[in-house]
């Protein structure tokens, strides 16, 4: 890594102090278990991130390090995979790129293993990374075969495309014409995606219908039910005033008779009236004779 050298000497003495105890505080480790400085009598590889529990390592010797944790020679012509600080590898800040026991891929044949070595990488267009360089990751590239970094591993999908058109299909909202509906086929409305075959999902308006649906059921059910029991009511209290009313009729007697009493009372009295007035023609056509009788006598 190269040191600035824009700063006060005060500062960059600080910083070469902050690098050494790095290196003496922490170790770098080839994939592995090999002590990286091992049979070197300065150390030349120290930590990127002291400060953090594990970190990738490049050298103080030229190296830069790279915001994807790998280093680079000064004028970025050439980019490699190098230690890092946890032996065993297994932490994500450990870059597993090129480190497994495949065949070493830097130009001298004969190395080893790429778990041996610092190993050279190629970047690829895509932001894949290929093992070697020149014209062996360059070949690597144009064929596809490079690998995508995400947390430490090697991974063939890129993480970032994946992310992206996970974003997009979730945010996009799926539009069904009565045509694609009636054949239960549901296109996107994102440009350039193709009809898909998803579940069934209740639409907005289809919810708002079917709420609306049953609001409608439960008002009309309560007011069925509020005529019936105004029915009940009403045909109860009816029967209980006729009860009462039965009652009061039993208890106090009318002080007049009916109109049907009253009209069989006159026919009765005007028939005696009628056999009375006989009986007076009667006894006045009896003493009519007794008269006529005497005078006739007289005579």
């Amino acid at each position: 890594m190269a040191f600035p050298t824009d700063r006060p000497p005060f500062i960059r003495s600080l910083a070469v102090f902050a690098a050494i105890t790095a290196v003496v505080s922490a170790k770098c480790y080839y994939p592995n278990g090999i002590d990286r400085n091992a049979g070197f009598p300065n150390a030349t590889y120290f930590p990127v991130h002291p400060n953090d529990d594990f970190s990738m390592c490049c050298s103080h010797l030229g190296d830069k390090p790279r915001d994807d944790g790998l280093c680079e020679n000064s004028d970025g012509s050439v980019i490699w995979r190098e230690s890092c600080t946890d032996r065993t590898w297994q932490s994500p800040k450990c870059i597993k790129l090129c480190a497994d026991t495949s065949e070493d891929t830097n130009n001298t044949p004969g190395q080893g293993r790429q778990e041996d070595n610092d190993e050279q990488v190629t970047p690829c267009a895509n932001g894949s990374y290929c093992c070697g360089d020149g014209s062996l990751g360059f070949n690597c590239c144009n064929e596809g075969r490079g690998v995508f970094l995400k947390d430490g591993t090697t991974q063939k999908a890129n993480p970032t495309a994946t992310s992206s058109s996970t974003a997009t299909s979730q945010s996009s909202l799926p539009v069904s014409t009565p045509a694609t509906a009636a054949a239960g086929v549901t296109t996107s409305s994102t440009a350039g995606t193709t009809p898909s075959m998803p579940a069934p999902t209740p639409s907005p308006q289809k919810s708002k219908n079917n709420a609306g649906a049953i609001a409608g059921g439960v008002v009309g059910g309560l007011a069925g039910l509020s005529l019936a029991f105004a029915a009940i009511y009403l045909i109860l209290r009816r029967r209980r005033n006729d009860q009462h009313a039965a009652r009061a009729e039993d208890a106090y007697p009318p002080a007049y008779p009916s109109i049907s009493t009253h009209s069989q009372a006159i026919h009765e009295a005007q028939g005696s009236y009628k056999e009375d007035y006989k009986r007076s023609e009667l006894q006045a056509g009896r003493v009519e004779k007794v008269v006529g009788r005497s005078e006739l006598d007289v005579a």
